[in-house]
């Protein structure tokens, strides 16, 4: 394996070849799990930085003119963010727990950056990794106001107000990061009463959610749906029940929902979590345990008397005559479809059946939230039916 040292003398030359690229996430991979055994948070902060540089393509080594090979480089910016995307798909768990155990606002920002913004972009990525990803947005947005009033601690008169402005500017960064995450994993709803543990220190908070959620920056990945919808689908098939695949689609706001009513599952989403909801629930409050029993400012009982809520609230949604009835098939199916490849009579019927449902569920008096979902929906068309 190469050292540190080897890496700062030659990286740029390392990162010509796939062999070298290689060497150089192993590097960082050990260094995580080294970091995470030493307690040494600056290593494991070093390690995420590496891995966030060539993922964001934003490296120096892209821009510096000492470089010799900078224009090989550049030309293979591409080929680079696969093969680091690949290694910290490897490097999933260690990356879970060091974001787990950093104990600064400004650390934490760089693990929760590198994976709510491109773990989508993972091959592989698995529904079990999606969970633990969604338990740490959770979770992270709950200890804000934990770890902000902990970096004030013991610190002297003359610094402290440069230090109050420079961690709330850092809480404000992360909640931001952290809520772009749930959106893009579609559970901004199900987060909201995490949030509170970080509106103390940003009283903007729950604005901010709101604005995002309604604006046009971030949206739901399509490749995170359509990995749940596989994952389940072969499960459902399969005819094994497993926990770990199936507890993420438990705390999405839509795609649940969506889920249970394509033709496929045939509300087989909906029963298997209420057959299922003890089980599920021991699980999540077990894997949550282990995630963080290394992290500074965790709130157990809150966060799974919170985890816990959002589980019954689901049910209870399940249980309320004739919901599911109301809710349309394939509405996910359908998007999923939605590309330059449809012909516009196929997109203006889309239009059409979108149109239908909002009405439908407007008389109804029906989910506003998921009315307004579709409204959103149908915003990406425009009058005849034709994709913005």
């Amino acid at each position: 394996m190469i050292t540190r040292e080897d890496y700062y003398r030659k990286a740029h030359l390392y990162l010509e070849s796939a062999s070298g690229r290689k060497d150089i996430i192993d590097l960082l991979k050990f260094e995580l799990e080294m970091g995470l055994k030493q307690k040494n948070f600056s290593k494991i902060n070093s390690a995420i930085c590496d891995f966030k540089n060539y993922i964001k393509k934003d490296s120096f080594l892209y821009i510096d003119d000492s470089v010799s090979n900078r224009y090989t480089l550049n030309q293979k910016k591409d080929e680079i963010k696969k093969d680091f995307l690949t290694g910290l798909g490897e490097a999933s768990e260690d990356v879970f727990r060091a974001w787990a155990a950093l104990p600064s606002l400004d650390f934490i920002f760089n693990p929760a950056y590198l994976l709510a913004g491109f773990a989508h972009e993972i091959s592989g990525f698995s529904a079990g990794k999606y969970g633990g990803l969604l338990l740490l947005l959770f979770q992270t947005n709950l200890r804000i106001d934990a770890l902000y009033e902990t970096s004030l601690a013991g610190v002297s008169n003359p610094d402290l107000e440069k230090k109050i402005r420079k961690n709330r500017k850092d809480a404000e960064d992360l909640a931001e990061v952290l809520i772009r995450g749930n959106i893009k994993f579609d559970s901004i709803e199900t987060c909201k009463p995490f949030l509170a543990g970080s509106s103390k220190t940003f009283p903007g908070v729950f604005k901010l959610a709101d604005s995002l959620n309604n604006g046009k920056s971030t949206k739901l990945s399509i490749d995170y749906a359509k990995s749940l919808r596989s994952e389940l689908a072969a499960m459902k098939s399969g005819g094994n029940f497993n926990v770990e695949t199936f507890a993420p689609i438990v705390f999405t706001d839509n795609l649940f929902f969506l889920f249970d009513r394509d033709e496929f599952f045939k509300g087989f989403i909906g029963q298997t979590f209420l057959d299922k909801k003890d089980e599920i629930g021991n699980f999540v409050v077990r894997r949550s345990a282990d995630l963080f029993k290394d992290s500074p400012g965790h709130d157990k009982l809150k966060f799974e008397s919170l985890i816990l809520q959002a589980m019954e609230g689901k049910a209870k949604i399940l249980n309320e005559a004739g919901y599911r009835c109301l809710l349309p098939p394939q509405v996910l199916t359908d998007l999923a479809g939605i590309s330059d490849s449809l012909s516009k009579e196929m997109e203006a019927e889309l239009f059409g059946q979108f149109n239908e449902w909002v009405l439908h569920f407007e008389s109804l008096g029906t989910r506003p939230d998921f009315v307004a979902k579709l409204r959103e929906i149908m915003g990406e068309f425009d009058s005849n039916g034709n994709a913005g």
